[in-house]
């Protein structure tokens, strides 16, 4: 229910199930219960009626509130006398009906905010008893929304930071082992249509490779893993790097992002990724025992989904690479993954990335090191 005060027939205009209900005050000054108190309440209330449902002719709620005890037979005739007014909804709100509300755990908190009267001990435990978990809910729900807000602000704060680190990680199913002469390869491709966009496509791509110079890729030797980072065109990556892997594995991880000290203007940030549309590219052998997909920037989750919520299918694009593979490898053809909802899509607006990693603040015993 609705509240909002007026004037015209109603002291308190509400809505309740949907429709307009309208409360009205009779209190009387140095009130009692008798006969003449009692009948100037019953013609306030028939006084309020009326201008009630000249205000609202279709009006259905009517409550009244009055100071004086009424007695079970006037407040039956009143109720009727509103019923035959058009009235669906009609109470009525005397004095003892009040003292009664005030005395019970609902009107414990009013009682003593307004009235100033303190609680007894077996009142606050009557109280906490009925209102306690309501209360600890709201507690954990107002300390949840300012969390919540002060992740934003930090997200929002950090968004405009050289985009430095772009990380996707395919969680595979448990420990696998691929055999003895295994091969993979992955690449994610982010897409921005915008006319006025700092790039058109950012890739980052994985496979397995032997130790060479540069980018050169050899036929897989042992345990190698190359990683590169490129825009629109795989013959001029941004950043690269090579590594070593240990049998079984549990994820593969590519990685790409910009260095400061890098000449490109204008820098790419993590907000430039808003409104961007991504997808992965892995050869089937892969695909096949892919669970999980999870993309991260600067330290933050923009991104992961379960392989149920996935959907794979073979598709004609081929990406390109700054690799050549065998047609031995080749073979094992490129699959697509996607969002079963559509193509992945990175909307700001609609989510605050998390943040997996807090900040540290520098110890006291440093501090207390550099003033010795």
């Amino acid at each position: 229910m609705h509240y909002f005060a007026v004037s015209k027939g109603r002291d308190i205009q509400a809505i309740y199930d949907g429709k307009i209900a309208f409360f009205a005050v009779g209190f009387l000054n140095s009130a009692n219960d008798d006969n003449t108190n009692r009948k100037k309440t019953i013609n306030k209330f028939k006084s309020d009626l009326k201008r009630a449902k000249e205000e609202c002719k279709d009006l259905q709620n009517f409550i009244f509130i009055a100071n004086v005890n009424l007695t079970i037979t006037q407040k039956q005739n009143a109720i009727k006398h509103a019923k035959g007014k058009g009235i669906s909804l009609c109470d009525i709100y005397d004095r003892e009906r009040i003292r009664i509300l005030l005395d019970s755990p609902d009107g414990f908190a009013i009682r003593h905010q307004y009235l100033n009267i303190p609680l007894s001990e077996a009142e606050q435990a009557a109280f906490f008893t009925k209102w306690g978990d309501t209360l600890q809910d709201f507690i954990s729900q107002s300390f949840e929304s300012v969390s919540e807000k002060l992740s934003r602000i930090h997200f929002l704060q950090e968004a405009y930071r050289p985009l430095r680190s772009l990380v996707f990680i395919c969680r595979l199913r448990g420990n696998v082992d691929i055999g003895d002469s295994p091969h993979y390869r992955a690449v994610m491709v982010i897409s921005r249509n915008a006319s006025m966009a700092k790039f058109k496509q950012l890739h980052i791509g994985t496979c397995d490779a032997g130790f060479s110079a540069g980018m050169k890729r050899t036929t897989f030797t042992n345990n190698g893993v190359v990683h590169a980072f490129w825009e629109d065109n795989p013959k001029r990556v941004i950043l690269s790097g090579a590594g070593v892997w240990n049998r079984p594995i549990r994820t593969i991880v590519g990685r790409g992002g910009y260095s400061e000290y890098e000449s490109r203007d204008p820098m790419i940030n993590l907000w430039d990724l808003d409104e961007c549309y991504f997808g992965f590219f892995v050869n089937e052998s892969i695909a096949n025992i892919i669970n999980r997909i999870e993309l991260y920037a600067n330290g933050y989750l923009l991104w992961h989904s379960d392989i149920e919520d996935l959907h794979a299918d073979k598709h004609d694009f081929t990406p390109e690479t700054p690799w050549e593979f065998a047609t031995s490898e080749l073979n094992d053809r490129w699959i697509r993954i996607m969002p079963k909802s559509g193509v992945g899509v990175l909307r700001f607006d609609d989510i605050t990335p998390q943040r997996f990693y807090s900040p540290k603040p520098i110890s006291d015993k440093y501090l207390a090191t550099q003033h010795e």
